[in-house]
């Protein structure tokens, strides 16, 4: 008991310590939420808040994020199939997509 109770705490530490987390068979990853979009360009930060990601451009120039599927940005009604510009410092909600609903 007192041995198995020391290998616990020795994975543990050994997780916090890397960051990563691995699951039987799995390949590893960094520890965390998957990303609310893959593929992001430098200065573009996407959070999701519940269904929708909101994108936000921290950059001082315009930015092209694709997409893996077609969304509407909720903000201006305009649908994308392959990706979207932000303008610099820009902010976009999308929906989510069709299979998500």
């Amino acid at each position: 008991m007192v041995v198995s109770r020391s290998v616990s705490l020795l994975c543990a530490s050994q997780c916090l310590r890397t960051g990563a987390v691995r699951q039987r068979g799995a390949p590893r990853r960094e520890a965390g939420p998957a990303p609310a979009l893959p593929g992001l360009p430098e200065g573009v930060e996407a959070v999701r808040r519940g269904p929708y990601p909101f994108l936000l451009n921290h950059g001082r120039t315009p930015a092209a994020v694709p997409l893996p599927s077609p969304r509407t940005d909720l903000l201006t009604g305009r649908t994308h199939h392959t990706g979207v510009r932000l303008d610099r410092f820009a902010v976009m909600v999308l929906a989510p997509p069709e299979s998500a609903i």
